[in-house]
């Protein structure tokens, strides 16, 4: 690369998904008013922030960070108002269960048959992502009603066995010849053997206001308060390590032993 030429700044695909499902909700409130970015002021980008709180808080302003940072550097902005902004650290996750009206949300909204079968999966046995692209056809055995998730075979249950027959019936219309030994394909990975992008099962989701981590926790969590909290139980049912096994244990006793103050104090830190 020359001097004085300037740097690429290439990024993954999933992360531009992401970014891109951040900063769209702010930016579409924006142009009622506002009609070009350079419009935009620091007091509205504070102003935007202000209503969020947590991780979401936290994203969104890394993205608006680096779109306001595109924007200066390719001089389509005058001035960068995310510049001077600073909103402190990251907050600590801290899992609660999920509201009815969250859990309400999430079986109003996913609707389609790769929606529900994702939710499905995390919300019954709290497969993490990574592990719900790389799961096999042959990890799932419709038959026998089992399923293998990350080496450990769980038993399907009535839910879990529909809503994947209902998956592999719509993988098999709309990808009749795929060779794709995945379970979860889409139009980029029919024609490959590759798992799907992380974005893939999350973007669409995420924009719906689906958090698949957020499900995954909620499943964690309520086996910690069924079982005595006994970390040991929920590192060996959910393949957590000693350290957040034994986290999720500590909630749920503090959401036993106080859940009105730990349900009002921490619900912010998962939005």
């Amino acid at each position: 690369m020359a001097d004085g030429e300037p740097r690429a700044h290439p990024r993954a695909e999933a992360t531009l998904h992401a970014y891109y499902s951040r900063v769209n909700p702010v930016i579409g409130a924006w142009s009622v008013t506002r009609s070009a970015l350079r419009e935009i002021t620091r007091d509205e980008v504070k102003a935007a922030l202000d209503t969020m709180s947590g991780h979401r808080r936290n994203g969104t302003f890394v993205a608006l960070r680096s779109l306001f940072g595109f924007a200066k550097r390719h001089r389509l902005i005058f001035a960068d108002p995310t510049r001077s902004l600073h909103i402190g650290a990251m907050p600590r996750r801290t899992a609660l269960p999920m509201t009815d009206h969250q859990v309400d949300t999430v079986t109003a909204t996913a609707v389609t048959p790769l929606q529900r079968v994702a939710v499905a999966l995390v919300a019954v046995y709290a497969v993490r992502g990574s592990a719900l692209r790389n799961l096999l056809l042959d990890d799932v055995d419709l038959a026998g009603s089992r399923i293998l998730l990350a080496g450990v075979t769980h038993r399907l249950t009535e839910f879990t066995h529909a809503v994947l027959t209902d998956w592999l019936a719509y993988r098999h219309q709309r990808w009749p010849h795929t060779s794709n030994p995945h379970l979860i394909v889409s139009r980029d990975t029919a024609l490959t053997t590759e798992a799907v992008e992380a974005y893939h099962l999350t973007w669409h989701l995420s924009l719906l206001g689906i958090e698949l981590e957020q499900i995954r926790a909620d499943r964690v969590l309520n086996e910690a308060l069924a079982t005595n909290n006994d970390p040991l139980h929920l590192a060996i049912t959910f393949g957590l390590s000693d350290k957040t096994a034994i986290d999720y244990a500590a909630i749920a006793r503090t959401l036993i032993a106080r859940p009105i103050e730990a349900a009002t104090g921490s619900a912010s830190d998962w939005d």
